[in-house]
């Protein structure tokens, strides 16, 4: 029995089946794809089950990768998601997106995601990386917080709990040149490979929630969207009311 592991919150679309018995990864397929997930994804996951030989029948569990990220990428990886769990009748287990990226630093460190939420701000939170791979929890939580905030913030929490704070993610830049000088000692950062979520920690994250029932009916899961898109709040300033709301 296998869980599929779906990720499409950043510019990779990722693919993964891990066995629940064993915890072993199965397949991990991910690609850098701007702006076509909805194109690849469906191929990338027929792809997946045909070289495991997995069938719809040996699926225990859709993971997704809930968010917060690109808008368009989470709508595109739900709604295939809760398509296949409906049609395959198991359940969904959602892992926060920052958690999937914070899964690439080290063990031992305090691992600090920074992802472009747009409109100056960046979707952010810290985890403590325990020595086991993919260990992670969370100590402040996702938020979309400034640059000069996550900063100040991250050299903080180096010095409290005593251990360097790792920064990955595309928005490192922005975060680095918010430090009034150079990075402090406590403070590192990752090259760009380590900066996406990858599926096959997205798999090894989601197995521990399925494993405690922490999963949820397709109809009832919910991305992790934590602010607006740009579209609404446009909409917003253009028309005086609050977009998504047709009609009323």
């Amino acid at each position: 029995m296998a869980i599929l592991a779906v990720e499409t919150s950043s510019a990779i679309c990722g693919v993964a089946l891990l066995d629940v018995n064993s915890g072993r990864i199965l397949y991990e397929s991910n690609r850098e794809l701007v702006r076509l997930h909805s194109k690849e994804l469906l191929p990338m996951i027929d792809r997946a089950m045909q070289e495991t030989g997995i069938t719809p029948g040996g699926i225990d569990a859709v993971a997704i990768s809930a968010g917060p990220g690109s808008f368009t990428g989470i709508r595109i990886g739900f709604a295939t998601v809760k398509a296949l769990a409906w049609c395959w009748d198991v359940p969904v287990c959602p892992v926060g997106s920052l958690d999937v990226i914070a899964s690439n630093a080290p063990a031992g460190t305090l691992a600090c995601p920074v992802v472009d939420a747009r409109r100056d701000l960046l979707y952010s939170a810290v985890f403590v990386r325990g020595p086991k791979p993919c260990d992670t929890e969370e100590i402040h939580p996702a938020g979309a917080y400034l640059a000069s905030e996550i900063a100040k913030h991250t050299a903080i929490q180096a010095m409290r709990l005593g251990r360097k704070v790792v920064l990955l993610g595309d928005a490192l830049g922005l975060v680095e040149a918010a430090f009034d000088q150079s990075l402090p000692e406590s403070v590192d950062v990752l090259t760009q490979g380590e900066w996406y979520p990858r599926a096959g920690n997205l798999a090894v994250l989601s197995l521990r929630r399925f494993r405690e029932g922490l999963v949820s009916p397709a109809q009832d899961v919910k991305p992790t969207y934590i602010r607006r898109s740009e579209a609404e709040d446009k909409w917003d300033r253009a028309f005086g009311g609050s977009a998504g709301k047709w009609g009323t």
